[in-house]
């Protein structure tokens, strides 16, 4: 249970103010122009607010507020989501007619779900509101053949809110499968609602967008440069980007998944397909897009920040779906062109990406960090992962190359550290790359490296229990999300290991799920790890 307390006029303008002036959304669902005249018409109900405040509260530096969370900003984003959650439950009990403001909300508290731990509650909500849009048609908001009521009152501004609130939930539930290895919940082949041309918190109450000729994302690459061509501002361009790259990555990670899951079945077709639409992308962005040195056309700092992380998504697709078992060409259009021959040359490109990821995060000012996008967070902690791992490598020799692999895990661990006081999730990653890092004297030859990385593809594959299930018990154990790694997980390992192995190395692959066997031997010069997977493992916070 948890005290309701109602807060005074003012502090509620304050945190309006500070979710638009301190939440990063990856696709905003709110004009602010907009939002504050329905709220001054007393049309915001509670529990959209309360959803509002569990992101931007922990922001604020007001006693008011955090004495709501004993003064800890994650606890009091907690409270507010909470007090949410319990609002929602009692319309849904009611039997109540879906409307957007509870789409709205819990979109919202499926985001600030994906901030913290657990992380159950993340993809009951991601599937929920998922429902909730395909109630309202939100997929189909251009199609001409269907009139929607529900979806909006058929002002051009409310229409755009719509179609942004549904590319938002969109992305939600691609980064969900990007990072959890459960499939898609959305069918992109019935999409009929334009991507968004304009970027909704720039966009004034009076304003209507030049939409773009309506048609399903489907396969048709055209669709994007008509997108990207009728975009209104870069930060706009922005967001088109980074539905694309959410939408090639949620298709990288189905190629993996079924590559691992059923490696009978041919992944030809839908590899070149995967291939085209990555090389497409690059006929319709300009060079500089894709560095990550700040350019003269970012615009503010806002669309920098933005920019930074659509790369990180296009890199992160890049990385596994350079790694085998896929190995496929995707090459970047700045740098080095890698070959794909070989197991070893595939890594190295892989590696070359996450490299890539790290130099975004280089580039990253106090300002930036300050609105970073929490929801990217995981896929950090899988780039420091995979360089942990390369550092291991016992073919491994040049020391400078090796030095320049840690100082870019550095990179992302300083990361993760600053955003760690406003988001639970960067505490636990933080945690576990420490103790990966403290282990980068072991070496691993690469097929014990490719068996370890099925673990880092999906960061957020978590709650499965050791039978199997899903349910309270669980490897993720319900507890504050501030725990540190060691106190929130007990992963048994079977090891098959010399009897004078120090315990302290034992730990250092505790975030393995359990179906492993590691066999540790010894020569002259190193311990070399080899690794035998039985079933495809997966992370455990």
């Amino acid at each position: 249970m948890f005290m309701d307390v109602s807060l005074p006029a003012n502090i509620e303008l304050h945190l309006i103010s500070l979710y638009f002036s301190s939440v990063s959304l990856p696709v905003p669902i709110f004009s602010k122009a907009n939002f504050y005249r329905q709220y001054e018409a007393g049309q915001v109900p509670s529990f959209l607010l309360n959803a509002m405040f569990s992101l931007c509260s922990r922001f604020s530096m007001l006693s008011e507020v955090l004495s709501l969370g004993n003064g800890d900003p994650i606890l009091v984003g907690q409270y507010f989501s909470r007090k949410a959650a319990t609002e929602l439950g009692l319309i849904s009990k009611n039997g109540q007619s879906v409307s957007i403001s509870e789409v709205k909300a819990t979109y919202l508290l499926a985001f600030c779900y994906y901030t913290g731990l657990p992380q159950r509650e993340a993809w009951e909500q991601c599937s929920r509101v998922i429902r909730m849009a395909y109630m309202l048609r939100l997929h189909q908001l251009d199609n001409q053949n269907i009139h929607l009521v529900a979806a909006g009152s058929g002002n051009a501004l409310d229409k755009e809110e719509n179609r942004c609130l549904w590319w938002a939930i969109y992305t939600l539930d691609c980064f969900s499968s990007l990072t959890s290895f459960i499939p898609s919940g959305v069918d992109k082949m019935s999409l009929a609602t334009s991507i968004p041309v304009v970027l909704l918190s720039e966009t004034p109450v009076s304003g209507t967008s030049e939409l773009v000729e309506v048609d399903p994302l489907g396969d048709k690459i055209d669709r994007i440069r008509c997108t990207l061509q009728n975009c209104t501002t870069q930060g706009a361009k922005t967001q088109a980007a980074l539905i694309f790259a959410h939408t090639l990555a949620c298709q990288a990670i189905h190629l993996r998944r079924l590559s691992l899951d059923n490696p009978q079945c041919s992944l030809l077709h839908q590899s070149k397909r995967l291939q085209q639409k990555w090389n497409s992308i690059f006929t319709f962005l300009p060079p500089w897009f894709f560095l990550p040195a700040r350019h003269e056309l970012d615009g503010t700092p806002e669309d920098y920040r933005q920019r930074l992380e659509v790369l990180n998504v296009y890199c992160i697709t890049g990385a596994m779906s350079s790694a085998p078992p896929l190995s496929l060409d995707l090459q970047w259009p700045v740098g080095p062109r890698y070959d794909r021959s070989t197991s070893e040359q595939s890594w190295k490109a892989c590696i070359a990406y996450v490299l890539n990821i790290a130099a975004t995060y280089n580039e990253y000012g106090p300002e930036l960090f300050s609105k970073a996008n929490p929801i990217t967070l995981p896929i950090a902690w899988t780039a420091g992962s995979l360089l942990a791992l390369e550092s291991m490598n016992q073919n491994l020799q040049d020391a400078t190359e090796k030095l320049a692999l840690l100082d870019a895990l550095n990179i992302i661990m300083t990361s993760l550290q600053k955003t760690s006081r406003y988001w639970g999730i960067a505490e636990i990653l933080l945690c576990s790359l420490q103790d990966l890092r403290g282990r980068a004297w072991i070496k691993l030859d690469l097929q014990a490296i490719l068996q370890l990385t099925k673990c880092v593809w999906s960061p957020l594959m978590h709650d499965v229990a050791v039978g199997g299930g899903v349910g309270q018990e669980s490897l993720i154990l319900d507890g504050p999300e501030n725990f540190a790694i060691g106190e929130i997980t007990d992963l048994p390992i079977n090891w098959d290991s010399p009897p004078w192995l120090d315990d302290e190395l034992l730990s250092s692959f505790d975030w393995l799920g359990e179906d492993s066997s590691i066999a540790l031997s010894t020569s002259s010069e190193s311990y070399v790890a080899r690794i035998d997977y039985h079933t495809v493992c997966s992370i455990d916070f």
